[in-house]
């Protein structure tokens, strides 16, 4: 059936939809707009706490007499009681020249490079993986300190000889691992 055109409504014409990198640009600027916002409100927050952790509380003379403590008594550090007897720190000094010392004849010195102690078991075995990826074999010592935390530690060698011991300080060094050396008589 025929249609008759004539008298049909003539739609107007659609606006072009925006382009989509017109919205990204226009959702970039909105997100910096609140980042900014969040970083000078956020400056502002940290101004405020830091001045109210430096004004002096408030006191009253009973208040004070109430808040004293017992004079302390001295300073008691247990980390001596924490290292095993046979392991101790070597200073740097040491390493570059070694001082010839009154060792007994049967008596040998070994190294032992400590390159991280860890609360938890996984960050020591990811260590360790990054260790072997270096060419160097370590091991992990668990240590209960106060009787009851476990520390995960570790450790490379025991190295008898100080070229070998500097060489994988310096291979450490390349690769931003720091290392303890402790000394320990075998």
């Amino acid at each position: 059936m025929p249609r008759d055109y004539k008298h049909a409504k003539v739609k107007p014409a659609q606006s072009p939809s925006r382009p989509g990198w017109m919205w990204f640009i226009v959702g970039l600027m909105l997100g910096l707009f609140v980042a900014l916002l969040v970083y000078v409100d956020g400056g502002r927050l940290i101004a405020d706490y830091r001045a109210s952790q430096s004004r002096p509380a408030k006191t009253t003379a009973k208040e004070t007499q109430q808040k004293e403590t017992p004079p302390r008594s001295k300073t008691r550090f247990e980390f001596y009681n924490l290292l095993p007897e046979m392991e101790l720190a070597v200073p740097e000094a040491e390493l570059v020249t070694p001082r010839v010392s009154a060792a007994k004849p049967g008596e040998s010195t070994a190294y032992l490079l400590q390159v991280g102690s860890f609360r938890r078991l996984q960050d020591a075995d990811r260590l360790k993986a990054s260790l072997a990826l270096l060419g160097l074999e370590a091991h992990v010592q668990v240590v209960a300190v106060n009787g009851q935390d476990k520390w995960h530690r570790v450790r490379l060698g025991p190295y008898s000889d100080l070229t070998q011991l500097r060489d994988v300080r310096h291979r450490l060094q390349e690769n931003n691992l720091q290392a303890m050396v402790l000394k320990i008589k075998a």
